[in-house]
């Protein structure tokens, strides 16, 4: 065999590896506390692959995406009350969509230059990605109410802020409003799991870091 002959093998073979990989049997999961159907591969149960559908509030749609050897991939759609919300290819890593929102469309926000703060609007505030819906469905499957507070009858809203960085990472979070210790530790504690997955802001052109606030409701039933 010529070594030409053994460099068009090899090379067909690394051509071929990702459909075999697509062309994997697959299983479908449903998490029902979760409210996800998602599938794995029968080889590997911890690599998911192919579509992914997940429902919020009273069973609406709230994201259909796709994964690819374990990694969102593709055109993912992410709703709100069962209307078309926001768009984002994970391919381009770019957002496709986005729902206009006319309340913030004065909305001033804080950014962080040199030592400085600076309030002032800009071209586009940061976003989170799959859209205000999903933040606040995150919001709802990971808070959890401290006994301490529903002992002292304590609720109300905490806001938590941070730094959302030019590369869209979050950081140096602070309580920016308390209610009361045991519910601000628990806002704290879920702001800081909350997925990396922001859209950096942006002001004349330029990305910039920008002070975000999330605020974390907590009512007794």
């Amino acid at each position: 065999m010529t070594i030409n002959t053994m460099h068009k093998i090899i090379l067909l073979t690394l051509s071929l590896f990702p459909a075999i990989l697509l062309g994997q049997a697959t299983k479908k999961v449903t998490d029902k506390d979760k409210h996800e159907v998602y599938y794995v591969l029968k080889s590997n149960k911890t690599i998911r692959q192919g579509n992914y559908k997940k429902s919020g509030w009273k069973g609406k749609p709230l994201i259909d995406g796709y994964y690819k050897n374990g990694s969102k991939d593709s055109i993912w759609t992410f709703f709100d009350d069962g209307q078309v919300e926001q768009k984002y290819d994970y391919t381009k890593r770019e957002l496709v969509y986005e729902k206009t929102d006319t309340s913030k469309t004065n909305h001033k926000c804080k950014i962080l230059k040199g030592a400085d703060t600076i309030e002032i609007k800009l071209d586009h505030p940061p976003v989170y990605i799959g859209g205000g819906n999903v933040l606040g469905q995150f919001l709802a499957d990971n808070v959890e109410y401290p006994e301490s507070a529903k002992d002292a009858n304590k609720q109300g809203t905490v806001q938590i802020s941070f730094v959302i960085d030019k590369k869209g990472y979050s950081s140096n979070f602070k309580v920016a409003k308390s209610v009361c210790p045991a519910l601000d530790q628990e806002s704290l504690r879920v702001a800081k799991v909350l997925p990396n997955e922001w859209i950096p802001g942006v002001l004349n052109g330029e990305k910039v870091d920008v002070i975000y606030t999330l605020p974390v409701r907590f009512v007794l039933r």
